[in-house]
């Protein structure tokens, strides 16, 4: 189920990203998917309140997030309970939160 559900969070009707095991060789109950932010971003303190704090407080939702290999990456776990479209919520929600940070950063209110 995570490797199907990576599969459409990463669709191009979602994020628009990848997965990071297309196979699934590496995938059991959680799955990388990459996420549509600037490969330029770097780690902050700043950055970290900004997606935890929009996730969490503006979406009720919340997923692990990394930079890896010049990607930023969102890790998702999935329980044999979990439906596939239930990643449609997670993906909408970092879609918006991403587009939000970009706009910011572009406009120069967020560095």
């Amino acid at each position: 189920i995570a490797l199907k559900a990576g599969k459409r969070l990463a669709d191009h009707e979602i994020l628009g990203t990848e997965v990071m095991d297309e196979e699934g060789s590496q995938t059991l109950n959680m799955v990388n998917v990459a996420l549509p932010l600037p490969t330029s971003l770097k780690w902050s303190n700043a950055l970290y309140k900004r997606l935890n704090g929009a996730l969490i407080e503006d979406h009720n939702t919340y997923s692990a997030w990394f930079f890896h290999s010049g990607k930023w990456w969102t890790r998702v776990s999935l329980q044999v309970f979990n439906e596939v479209d239930e990643v449609e919520i997670l993906g909408k929600a970092w879609l918006q939160v991403s587009k939000d940070l970009v706009k910011d950063l572009e406009d120069g209110t967020f560095k």
